[in-house]
């Protein structure tokens, strides 16, 4: 008894880590860091802030930087350790070359040091390449799902600079320019044309925190941009809000969709790469109906993934429907499909355990969810286990397990980790989908193992 209900517990985690695995991931907000640049203590003299230290004194040389102060004054404390003129040499340096904020802000810091009695007092001259609000709108963040949606934002303003402290920088100049490609075909009302764009990083290489400058240039006017973007919105509000989608079911969404798409949307092959071509404009190419169907869907409540490749050589775009796995696990379940698969699996004889293993993958490859996948194969896998022969606690394992693999392009969650963790979707293959084959694989043994001495 006391096993039936320590496999009973283990069943109701496993399936609450299943049920819950996405929502974690969407609810785990990214986050943000602060710089930490300390004051320096003021001196007697209300004009000058005092330094004992080396670290001390660059802290006050960024801290002026930090301000945007051109002339500053430093009084190095009695009991300094060290080469006075050399430190002052070496974290004027540090700060202007190696520190973010001063190899993006600064053009070149220096400084003259006198000695008043057993004191040395420094002025500090900084010379500057940004102004000082440019200072300090710069946004701190960690992570590359974080830079997205500052990028994202960004494009949908239409503005001209992005300036990002990054906190734990791993990346690089073209990464980050994969990441603006990406954040742009996020907001379909404001995708009007990509712009062209220059990315710096600040310094250029090493650090743990890096300043990532992002330079737009759009092929339209600002002001003309937002309003065709305005115009775009309500005119698929229009066109969305008499269905009231909310108050459909999934399927009935679908239908109005293609509907909307069919009756609307202009397609041209030599058109526009925007959904403004696509809806108010002389027609769309791949590219601009892949945005107007983007931007139909999230009104639609429909989930769908803009996914870019190539057709006979040339670049093309389409969109993948991301919430239809539940219809179909259920057709699949209402025509006897699979049963009758799982028929056939007995028929050939191999161990009972292997049934809720084998029935648990083939209910999620084909639709790609894995709740659908545990829910449908617990319904066929249940009046079997008598015939089968297999503990109940062992075959919901056996199926909660297997509901995850394997995470591919079908799979509402594989897109969710692609996106949040700045992957594209090769990458994420390579990764994640292997990922999530190798885990059921090694806890299938396990489950193999305990059926011998479990029944």
């Amino acid at each position: 008894m006391a096993l039936k209900r320590g496999m009973a517990a283990a069943l109701a985690l496993s399936c609450a880590l299943l049920l819950t695995g996405c929502s974690s991931l969407l609810e785990n907000p990214y986050a943000v860091v602060e710089p930490h640049t300390e004051r320096p203590a003021t001196a007697e003299d209300s004009s000058a802030v005092q330094a004992g230290t080396y670290s001390e004194l660059v802290n006050t040389v960024l801290f002026f930087v930090s301000q945007g102060t051109e002339k500053g004054l430093i009084q190095l404390t009695d009991d300094y350790d060290g080469d006075v003129e050399e430190d002052l040499n070496r974290a004027c340096l540090e700060v202007a070359k190696d520190d973010p904020l001063g190899a993006y802000a600064v053009d070149f810091i220096k400084n003259d040091c006198t000695k008043v009695l057993t004191t040395y007092e420094a002025t500090i001259t900084i010379s500057y390449r940004r102004t000082r609000e440019q200072i300090r709108s710069l946004v701190n963040v960690t992570g590359t799902s974080a830079i997205r949606d500052e990028v994202r934002a960004a494009l949908a303003d239409f503005q001209s600079e992005v300036a990002l402290r990054v906190g734990y920088f791993t990346e690089s100049a073209d990464s980050i320019a994969a990441l603006v490609r990406q954040a742009y075909y996020d907001e379909p009302a404001g995708a009007l044309g990509m712009p062209e764009f220059t990315v710096s990083l600040y310094p250029a290489s090493g650090g743990q925190q890096r300043i990532v400058e992002i330079l737009l240039t759009y092929p339209e006017d600002t002001q003309a941009l937002r309003q065709k973007s305005d115009d775009l919105q309500s005119t698929a509000d229009a066109l969305v809000l008499p269905l009231r989608p909310h108050q459909l079911s999934p399927s009935a969404r679908q239908a109005e969709l293609f509907s909307l798409v069919r009756e609307h949307v202009r397609a041209r092959p030599d058109g526009g790469p925007t959904a403004w071509d696509a809806l108010l404009g002389d027609g769309a190419d791949s590219e601009g109906l892949a945005l107007t169907f983007q931007l139909l869907s999230g009104k639609m409540e429909v989930g769908s993934v803009l996914v870019e490749g190539t057709l006979n050589g040339e670049p093309h775009f389409w969109n993948q429907l991301t919430a239809g796995g539940g219809a179909l696990g259920a057709v699949v379940k209402a025509t006897g499909a699979a049963g009758m698969m799982a028929n056939g699996i007995v028929a050939i004889g191999i161990p009972g355990i292997l049934v809720p293993l084998l029935i648990g993958t083939i209910m999620r490859f084909p639709q790609g969810s894995g709740t659908t996948a545990m829910i449908t194969g617990s319904a066929i896998i249940a009046p079997m286990l008598v015939t089968l022969g297999i503990n109940p606690y062992l075959a919901g394992l056996a199926v909660c397990l297997t509901a995850m693999c394997p995470s591919f392009l079908n799979d509402s969650y594989f897109h969710v980790v692609t996106s949040f963790s700045g992957m594209d979707i090769k990458t994420s293959l390579k990764t994640w989908t292997i990922g999530s084959i190798l885990v059921p694989v090694f806890g299938s043994v396990i489950i193999c193992i305990l059926s011998l001495f479990i029944h």
